[in-house]
């Protein structure tokens, strides 16, 4: 038994334009790796991304090597 809803007639949807997602969760220094390979798409499942699309995307905050910065106060 789940408390997921289930979609039995769910039909594809084509946005003109896509909304912008944020996401306010703790982050500690154990999951920035999880979180750049999320960033720069470059593992796990992959099929749901449009690598075409992929490069239109903006960075609104850090530079590049911002993990690394970050580990390196931490520590």
């Amino acid at each position: 038994m789940t408390v997921q809803p289930k979609f039995t007639q769910a039909q594809p949807v084509i946005l003109d334009e896509a909304p912008v997602v944020l996401r306010f969760a703790g982050l500690f220094p154990q999951n920035l790796g999880k979180f750049k390979m999320h960033d720069e798409r470059c593992g796990g499942d992959l099929d749901h991304v449009d690598q075409e699309l992929s490069r239109l995307n903006q960075v609104l905050a850090g530079e590049p090597g911002w993990q690394q910065q970050i580990r390196g106060e931490i520590a």
